[in-house]
């Protein structure tokens, strides 16, 4: 398997990769990539940017492909293929703001329960250290 492909595994799908030379030797020469391992919500925040470029793209260019098609056949284009490939680019780049922004409350919502989890763990700590023995 290509090192492109274990790394992929590990990104998207959380598998564990055998750590090779090659591994190491790419993450020596790409060391900003190293965060990427434990930062995931990064990486998934580019990904997604680049979704939602695509599907702006799509759009975008699926609107001004219009203007270059005339007659029975640019209406035919007009009204299927280019409405067709522009409602994919909508559905795309709304689906990656839709994910990004659910993605940011996930990590609020994880950020507030540890934070929680904290001051739970120090008022159990002071309770037992208040406690007669």
């Amino acid at each position: 398997m290509k090192l492109e492909d274990q790394l992929a595994e590990f990104s998207f799908f959380g598998k564990q990769p055998e750590i090779t030379d090659e591994i190491v030797q790419y993450y020596q020469q790409n060391q900003h990539e190293l965060d990427l391992l434990i930062d995931k919500g990064q990486f998934h925040s580019k990904f997604l940017m680049y979704f939602f470029i695509l599907g702006l793209v799509l759009t975008v260019g699926a609107r001004l492909l219009r203007y270059f098609f005339e007659g029975d056949f640019g209406e035919f284009i007009d009204r299927v293929l280019l409405d067709v490939i522009s409602e994919i680019g909508i559905a795309v780049f709304g689906g990656a703001l839709t994910v990004y922004f659910l993605e940011h409350l996930k990590k609020k919502q994880y950020q507030e329960s540890i934070r929680l989890r904290k001051e739970i763990k120090r008022r159990i700590k002071e309770l037992e250290q208040n406690r007669p023995s």
